[in-house]
């Protein structure tokens, strides 16, 4: 037999992504009798994932020599190195296979080979150390809520060290044999074991159908991805254990149903919480709906009491439940603001426009900013604080500048708080009661009283109803004051004429009776004077005043008449030869001692004699 041995080759094997891994090829070839050989080949430090499941034609293809000329036929050691060869295979063998009998891999394919290898050195593992470490878990559940929402719920188990405990290995469970089952406990806590199962995936992981069918059992489940190992090489099993045992980097859950069990515990809880909450507000529902019955029918009680009340109150009583609500509210008091007091206030302003005492919003009477806010409060507030601001009120409202339609139910208002004030106060008061007064009896129409507040205000100022104020300042009386105006006015003209025509009566009969004395001197005169006859052209008038210039007396004057006139009209009528009488009537005396000096003029121009 002939024997020929060549020493480890450096190989590269490239893998189909590029990569290329520098490898040590093993060869140990014999030849048999009838001259037949074989060939063993085994590699070293190519231990890449990618690789474990290959077969040896698929090793040989991907397989490259490098480029190098020099090669061994023979060596002078050949049988020491041939017996050196033989251990190290040995021991490699032994190292590689962790114990695994070699008959188990015989007729074995590449692929076949690595998944027997590693099965077995997965469950070995496992059964030797009794603990394994195992990554976290992180389980969803999801559940309709009482209330018809939906709630998502976590859970996590975090990464451990599992202890071990009646390990078996390929035992039937249910439909399924795994690879590892075995009770499991946290190490170091004292909780309850859980069966555990354990899967090695060399080349097939855990499909769908098996791991619902996991679920199915409520069984935990971890797998061993052996292609996750992470160094390219040999991996001895020695290697693998600590892999398989104290590592996580090649573990995935498949299922862990404590993790679910407590994510639904949780959602348990929500879901009894919520029911509770639920059941809770039903009960505060059922206890609300029998509360606000109770209190309808209270409302209702109320309502139908303040109904019988406003029904039999006066005007008056009305007036007072109105400003009482009223004090109430602009105190800050939300006692009738709210149920079932507040349908008092309603039923009273429902009343005021029943009964016409005021008709328009309410609104315009309940703000603080009204001339129904300052008369409330000028009958009400608390004079110390109020009084000042009131009087101040009054002074506005008095001034003819500003709109004073209520200036005369405000002095009302205040006149009940004289005996409140002070001296200077009292002094304030009265000059705007004099000045509205005044106002008032000018007919000012700035300080008509408001027809439409004039009841509510009275009802509110019991004093407006007194005679002397119960008039006064609205139209009626200004009508009033008008009218009494006229008719003074009128009886003024009538005495006027009246005394006219007495003075004009008194005048004739005056006038006549001097007409009368001056007639009568005129026809006495008339008798005791006559024209002088002139046998020549008769004087003119000059001559006539020269002569009675000469002659005349320094008494004698006339009191409404004048000498030349005297002459000229007598000196006419004589050339006419009307009468003496006719000539003094026609001079027109208004006295009658100038008829006498008239008598005198005529003489001393001698125009006329004295007949006696």
């Amino acid at each position: 037999m002939n024997r020929t041995w060549v020493d480890d080759w450096t190989a590269l094997l490239e893998l189909d992504d590029g990569r290329q891994l520098a490898v040590t090829v093993k060869t140990v070839q014999t030849f048999d009798l009838q001259h037949g050989s074989s060939c063993v080949l085994s590699l070293a430090q190519a231990c890449d994932p990618r690789i474990v499941g290959w077969g040896k034609e698929e090793i040989l293809a991907h397989l490259r020599a490098p480029d190098s000329k020099v090669s061994w036929h023979r060596h002078w050691d050949d049988e020491r190195a041939s017996a050196d060869a033989d251990q190290l295979l040995a021991d490699g063998e032994a190292e590689l296979l962790g114990g695994i009998p070699a008959e188990w891999l015989e007729g074995l394919s590449g692929k076949q080979f690595n998944e027997t290898l590693l099965h077995f050195l997965i469950k070995k593992a496992i059964a030797k150390r009794g603990s394994i470490s195992v990554p976290a878990y992180r389980a969803t559940e999801s559940e309709v809520m009482p209330d018809g929402g939906e709630t998502i719920e976590s859970a996590s188990w975090p990464a451990c060290a599992l202890v071990l405990e009646d390990v078996r290995l390929e035992r039937q469970l249910g439909s399924m044999v795994p690879d590892v089952i075995c009770r499991a406990r946290r190490a170091h806590c004292a909780e309850p074991t859980f069966d555990l199962m354990i899967e090695g995936a060399v080349t097939h992981l855990v499909d769908v159908q098996k791991a619902a069918k996991i679920r199915a059992a409520k069984v935990a489940c971890i797998e061993i991805v052996t292609s996750h190992f992470d160094r390219v090489g040999h991996v001895p099993a020695r290697e693998i254990e600590d892999l398989v045992c104290s590592s996580t980097v090649a573990k995935q859950w498949i299922y862990f149903p404590l993790a679910h069990e407590d994510a639904k515990r949780r959602l348990s809880a929500k879901a009894n919480a919520i029911a509770q909450q639920l059941e809770a507000q039903q009960r505060e529902q059922e206890r609300q709906a029998k509360r606000l019955a109770q209190e309808q029918r209270q409302r209702q009680q109320k309502a139908e009491e303040v109904k019988r009340w406003v029904a039999n109150s006066t005007d008056t009583d009305l007036i007072r439940a109105y400003v009482k609500i009223m004090l109430a509210l602009w105190s800050g008091d939300t006692t009738f603001s709210i149920e079932p007091s507040a349908s008092r206030h309603r039923s009273v302003v429902a009343a005021m426009r029943e009964r016409q005492i005021w008709t328009k919003p309410a609104s315009a009477l309940e703000s603080r900013f009204g001339s129904f806010y300052e008369l409330v409060m000028a009958r009400r507030g608390e004079w110390s604080e109020y009084g000042d601001k009131a009087l101040t009120s009054l002074a506005r409202a008095a001034s003819p500048s500003d709109n004073s339609r209520y200036a005369i139910d405000l002095m009302a208002a205040l006149a009940s708080r004289r005996p409140e004030m002070t001296n200077d106060q009292q002094h304030a008061y009265d000059r705007c009661c004099a000045s509205i007064k005044k106002e008032v009896a000018a007919e000012n129409p700035k300080f008509l009283r408001d027809p439409q507040r004039q009841r509510l205000h009275t009802l509110l100022i019991p004093a407006l109803a007194a005679p002397a104020l119960a008039c006064y300042g609205t139209e009626a009386h200004y009508a009033k004051m008008r009218n009494i105006r006229t008719e003074k006015e009128r009886l003024a003209k009538v005495r006027s004429g009246r005394i006219k025509l007495v003075q004009a009566g008194r005048a004739r009969q005056a006038k006549a009776v001097k007409d009368q004395a001056i007639t009568a001197a005129i026809e006495q005169v008339s008798q005791r004077i006559a024209w002088r006859h002139f046998p020549f052209e008769p004087p003119n008038i000059v001559l006539l005043m020269a002569r009675y210039g000469d002659k005349r007396p320094p008494d004698l004057r006339f009191t409404n008449a004048g000498a030349q006139d005297v002459l000229i009209v007598a000196e006419r009528h004589r050339a006419e030869a009307a009468s003496v009488f006719t000539a003094l009537r026609a001079i027109g005396f208004t006295i009658e001692s100038d008829v006498i000096v008239a008598e005198q003029v005529l003489v001393l121009s001698g125009l006329c004699v004295r007949t006696r």
